[in-house]
C-alpha cells in the first residue's frame, strides 16, 4: 500500500518535472527558429539591395555571398563548422576563389559579411548613382 502511494507521488513529480523540461526545450527551439528567420529576412533584404545598387559586374559574387550567410549561421547553430559537411553545403554556394578567402574553421558569418562589407566599398568607389 504505502510502495504504491510512494510511487505514484514521484511518478507524479517525475512527470511534471518533464514537462517543465519539455517546455523550456521548446522555448530555446522557438526562440532559435525566430533568430534564423530574422537571419533569411535580413539576407533577402540585403541581397535585394545589393541587387539594385551593386555594379553589374559585381552582382553575382555579392549575391552569392548573401546567399551563404544562412548557411553558415546554420552550420554555427547546429555546430558542423569546420567539417566536411559544411564545406560542401558552403561548396555548392560560393565559387572557390572565394571559399579560398574563408577560414571555415573561424566565424564564417563574420568573414561572409567582413566580404560583402568590402563588396559595398568597392560600389561606394564606384559612385553608383540614384538616378
Amino acid at each position: 500500500m504505502f510502495c504504491a502511494q510512494f510511487v505514484g507521488v514521484v511518478g507524479g513529480a517525475v512527470s511534471l518535472l518533464l514537462v517543465f523540461r519539455t517546455n523550456a526545450a521548446f522555448g530555446r527551439f522557438c526562440a532559435a527558429a525566430d533568430s534564423f528567420a530574422e537571419v533569411l529576412s535580413a539576407t533577402r533584404n540585403l541581397s535585394r539591395k545589393m541587387a539594385v545598387w551593386a555594379p553589374v559586374s559585381h552582382r553575382v559574387e555579392n549575391a552569392r555571398l548573401c546567399a551563404a550567410i544562412p548557411w553558415a549561421v546554420k552550420h554555427r547553430g547546429q555546430g558542423i563548422h569546420g567539417t566536411e559537411d559544411a564545406s560542401e553545403e558552403l561548396e555548392s554556394v560560393l565559387t572557390p576563389a572565394q571559399l579560398k578567402k574563408l577560414d571555415l574553421m573561424g566565424n564564417v558569418p563574420a568573414q561572409l559579411m567582413t566580404e560583402i562589407t568590402r563588396g559595398l566599398d568597392r560600389m561606394n568607389e564606384h559612385k553608383v548613382s540614384l538616378f
